[in-house]
């Protein structure tokens, strides 16, 4: 197994499964070409790519293999950045719609490998899907905000930072106990 360090050995890699219904979720609204990554790497991720690799194509569970899909995803988020940008509003609006972005979304958030615990990563960035909503809402119909709703707002981005908090180990979070205790000694 190649990996980014030399010749030392690393563990193999741990590949979630894709339940059933996702896959064929995926089969369906993926196109054939085009998108971050290639049809052969599409195929390797789903695991419908089977048997011998090319000379130098680095197995799904090396750090290689990860490596480069991190790359293409990054690259692809700057592009999916630089769209939003650039792009007339018309021609934004055709791709980028809650329909479009919500499977990503559901994907982003909710981790469909069942029985794993909460991931701090995730529930961090559902706190930042929400403070940005709320932020953009607020701009788009401020002339309609009430002070009540403007407390109920701050209310929610402040559960949302709590619960985003609690998400973390015990011994990671800003206010746990023994956080806290230290606080109170100094």
């Amino acid at each position: 197994m190649s990996s980014e360090k030399g010749n030392k050995r690393l563990p193999p890699i741990r590949i979630k499964k894709i339940l059933p219904n996702k896959l064929k979720d995926f089969e369906k609204r993926l196109p054939s070409s085009g998108g971050l990554f290639t049809k052969r790497k599409r195929l390797r991720l789903l695991g419908k790519l089977r048997g011998r690799r090319p000379e130098g194509e680095p197995s799904i569970q090396s750090t290689d293999f990860w490596f480069d899909v991190r790359q293409s995803v990054k690259a692809g988020l700057y592009d999916l950045e630089m769209l939003i940008e650039t792009a007339p509003e018309k021609e934004l609006t055709k791709v980028i719609t809650a329909e479009a972005l919500k499977p990503s979304v559901q994907s982003l958030l909710w981790n469909t490998a069942l029985g794993l615990p909460p991931d701090p990563n995730r529930a961090r960035i559902a706190q930042m899907l929400i403070e940005q909503g709320f932020g953009y809402l607020g701009l788009a119909v401020r002339n309609k905000i009430t002070l009540s709703h403007g407390r109920t707002i701050q209310e929610a981005i402040d559960l949302a930072n709590f619960l985003a908090e609690s998400a973390k180990p015990e011994s990671e979070r800003r206010y746990s106990q023994p956080n806290l205790k230290a606080l109170m000694q100094r």
